[in-house]
């Protein structure tokens, strides 16, 4: 018998279903649309977390045919599955015998991966606080400030597995793990946000890619084998603008940025000397800007050369300081942009008030 199943949220899934007495045959099951391939390596490292499955009351058995391996299941559990639900409703008996088998052309490996995301849905990874922390990027002198979350070592699960969990979680329709996942692939973006920013635009996981692309260093900085974890040219292309519209804002703060301005706070003892500095490290920084560059923090740099005079050290602070203010307010998320009807991008004004 063949039919065919919608479950979800999911592309529509075509299967073949032979049933023969106490054996159900699954003998074809995939979306008609994969949105993603697992890498090699993923299920390797899958099978360090999930290294076996063991159901205590099992009362059907699920059966890899590429691997000719079986594994006692619970039904009840296997139903968090909406394929598996819509499939007993077609296919199955209204009683279930202990030794019925349902047959899947699956992997025993992933199969392992399968039965133990329904029978143990995963827990939320366990945060321990959220606070700004200062980093630089490995390859320059430029720094950024940013809030990230933290979380207690092993809650989390490992970045490389999540694509596998999640492929599995859209092929089965078991959308109760799904913001579970979302939360697991974005803790990783502080620390690896170019795959956590391709994973979840591959899983149409908006919420997750819009927060990644605040931590992406600037797109020419990624060597393109990097780059190719980014599924389309659209959203690679929504980084892009971002980051243009960012850089040119934070030109444009700090060219505007004056030690005295308008006379403001100014030392009549040392004005020349003191305004001279800041525009020597403003003119140099100005040509160096990036989409993840510090500026405030990059024009801090001068403030030690004002300790002699409480007055221009003041003025320094003073201009640091909103320096510091004016650039926090610019846009630093995709989600920030909006798409006019010619598909261009714009942003909804440069500063995110």
């Amino acid at each position: 018998m063949t039919f065919l199943l919608r479950c979800g949220y999911t592309p529509s899934f075509d299967c073949t279903c032979i049933s023969d007495g106490g054996l159900l045959h699954i003998v074809h099951l995939h979306p008609r649309k994969s949105r993603w391939r697992v890498q090699k390596g993923h299920l390797d490292q899958m099978s360090m977390v999930l290294t076996a499955f063991e159901c205590l009351e099992p009362d059907i058995i699920i059966s890899s045919i590429p691997d000719n391996q079986v594994f006692p299941a619970s039904r009840r559990a296997i139903e968090n599955s909406q394929v598996f639900r819509d499939m007993f409703s077609c296919c199955d008996s209204r009683t279930t015998c202990v030794n019925e088998i349902i047959r899947l052309d699956e992997r025993a490996s992933n199969l392992t991966v399968l039965l133990n995301v329904l029978h143990n849905p995963p827990g939320l990874p366990v945060q321990v606080h959220s606070h700004a922390i200062h980093y630089r990027d490995n390859n320059s002198a430029q720094s950024n400030h940013l809030f990230q979350p933290q979380y207690i070592p092993g809650t989390v699960i490992p970045l490389p597995v999540i694509p596998l969990l999640l492929t599995l979680a859209d092929k089965y329709c078991i959308e109760s793990i799904t913001e579970t996942l979302s939360i697991h692939l974005s803790a990783h973006a502080p620390t690896d946000s170019l795959r956590v920013y391709g994973y979840a635009v591959a899983f149409n996981l908006g919420t997750v890619a819009s927060m990644a692309s605040q931590y992406l260093d600037p797109m020419a900085s990624y060597g393109a084998s990097q780059v190719a974890v980014i599924p389309t040219v659209a959203a690679y292309h929504r980084v892009l603008v971002l980051q243009n519209i960012r850089v040119q804002a934070l030109r444009r703060i700090l060219s505007g940025e004056e030690i005295f301005p308008h006379g403001y706070g100014l030392c009549t003892s040392h004005q020349r000397q003191t305004t001279s500095l800041w525009e020597a490290r403003r003119t140099y920084l100005l040509g160096r800007i990036q989409s993840n560059t510090d500026v405030a923090g990059e024009m801090d740099i001068v403030r030690p050369l004002f300790t002699d005079c409480k007055t221009c050290h003041k003025a320094c602070s003073a201009a640091v300081d909103m320096l510091g203010y004016k650039c926090r307010r610019v846009i630093r998320r995709v989600d920030q942009l909006r798409e006019m009807t010619d598909g261009d991008l714009l942003v909804d004004g440069i500063y995110d008030l």
